[in-house]
Parts: structure tokens; C-alpha cells; sequence
């Protein structure tokens, strides 16, 4: 069964510790915004993806990180990450010339379905 999308809060967190298993996408209120992107070979994994389901990994320093199926069957450690008390989405924006960043979306920008089987 799967959950609607959500503004990410606390609650929606503990959801996704207990279930592991979420898809980032668009829910109500939602707006759009353009970002600086990884490189294009990058995007798969440092990038949050449409109608990718990522599982919850691990957290560290008040990030909580996920897995990401990868393109040889295997998984990686995603290269985004959200902010465990400012609920922001952080993607690692690489590039071959400028300096590699992390590029914030708001609550606002992007919202979290959790999927429940």
C-alpha cells in the first residue's frame, strides 16, 4: 500500500524509519525549483529521482541518508540526504570544473510518499 506525498516533518521521519521505503515527488502546495544538478552520469545517485524508490540507510550528524538501486543490480549510498531538524533535502551538486556543493530544497519544494506494505 502506498501513502500519499507529505510536507516532511517529524512524523513523516518516524514513518520512514519504521517503513524504509519512500519515493520523493511533488504533493500539494508543492512549487517548483531549478537547482544546480550534478553531472549528468551522477544524477542517478546523487540526486533525488521521480518515481525512484530509495531505502532508508542510516543517519549521522542529523542527516538521514538512503540507498539507491544503482545501474549494476548492486546499491549506493544516495548523494542526497535530509536535514533531520530543518526537514530540507540536501543534493550534491558535482561538477568537473566548479567546486562540488549541496544544493537545499525547502519543505516547500519537494514532499516524501512512504510506502507501506
Amino acid at each position: 500500500m502506498e501513502g500519499l506525498y507529505q510536507t516532511v516533518d517529524a512524523n513523516v521521519l518516524q514513518h520512514i524509519r519504521i517503513f524504509k521505503n519512500i519515493q520523493v515527488g511533488f504533493g500539494n502546495g508543492v512549487k517548483l525549483s531549478i537547482k544546480r544538478s550534478p553531472r549528468g552520469i551522477d544524477c542517478w545517485w546523487c540526486e533525488h529521482q521521480y518515481d525512484v524508490i530509495y531505502t532508508y540507510a542510516h543517519e549521522k550528524n542529523g542527516r538521514m541518508y538512503f540507498s539507491v538501486p544503482s545501474l549494476d543490480t548492486e546499491t549506493k549510498l544516495s548523494g542526497w540526504y535530509i536535514d533531520t531538524t530543518t526537514f530540507s533535502l540536501f543534493v550534491l551538486a558535482t561538477h568537473n570544473i566548479l567546486k562540488d556543493t549541496f544544493e537545499e530544497y525547502t519543505t516547500d519544494e519537494y514532499s516524501i510518499r512512504v510506502l507501506v506494505d
